[in-house]
């Protein structure tokens, strides 16, 4: 799927009921998971694609986890999507031949899937720093 499809796909379901939240999340992992594969030679080894694959699924068990909660516990949500950000930054800073586009899926997959299902304006923010990543979550209620 391509972005702009993905971007269509995600508004298109904005406000279905609760249950509709496991495929916001599923196609966001799907889509990350299919921008490494593509990338895979230019952008990281496959060893590398395995320890992210890993992470990345913790990752999608965490968000449902939390995506069971009520929405009025957004503060205590961005908190916890802010540790989980932080722990995909390491892993990726961890492997020998990641590349700044593999940063870059990350952050955005999150973003929208997100701002789509709880509609919280927050940014994400990441930079380079002693040679490990280092990211976050920034945001407030609307």
């Amino acid at each position: 799927m391509c972005m702009i499809c993905f971007r269509t796909h995600m508004h298109s379901h904005a406000h279905t009921r609760t249950y509709t939240h496991t495929l916001f999340l599923s196609s966001a992992y799907t889509f990350f998971q299919k921008e490494i594969y593509a990338h895979n030679n230019k952008l990281v080894s496959l060893r590398d694609i395995s320890v992210l694959e890993h992470e990345m699924s913790s990752l999608q068990r965490r968000i449902f986890e939390v995506s069971s909660q009520k929405q009025n516990m957004k503060t205590e949500y961005l908190h916890k999507i802010q540790n989980y950000m932080e722990d995909i930054f390491h892993v990726v800073s961890s492997c020998a031949s990641y590349r700044e586009e593999v940063t870059r899926l990350v952050p955005y997959t999150i973003h929208h899937t997100l701002y789509t299902i709880y509609h919280i304006p927050y940014t994400i923010h990441y930079k380079q720093q002693a040679g490990r990543l280092e990211g976050g979550v920034c945001g407030g209620t609307r």
